[in-house]
């Protein structure tokens, strides 16, 4: 998970909605410390229970926090074969 991308989309998120680091604490429960550690990317990991609270406050998905608009990374999906790569061939 790239921290300071979603820093940066939780940091967007709270300023459309016209919020202080502190408002967005509040409401998902947090020190205003935690959120500024969220947008500058030195938390690395989130709990789970205040990632979802928060995606819930943002009225986000939590695809869209994570990896951005397109809500994907380029991984192999379960069930799709990769394309030979040139010389690993059967």
């Amino acid at each position: 998970m790239e921290t300071k991308r979603m820093g940066e989309r939780i940091r967007e998120m709270r300023t459309q909605k016209e919020w202080s680091q502190a408002e967005l604490a509040r409401q998902v429960k947090v020190s205003r410390a935690t959120v500024n550690q969220w947008e500058s990317g030195t938390i690395k990991d989130i709990k789970l229970q205040t990632f979802l609270r928060l995606v819930e406050v943002l009225g986000c998905t939590p695809n869209h926090l994570i990896f951005g608009p397109s809500g994907t990374i380029n991984a192999p999906q379960p069930g799709r074969k990769r394309s030979p790569v040139a010389g690993n061939r059967p």
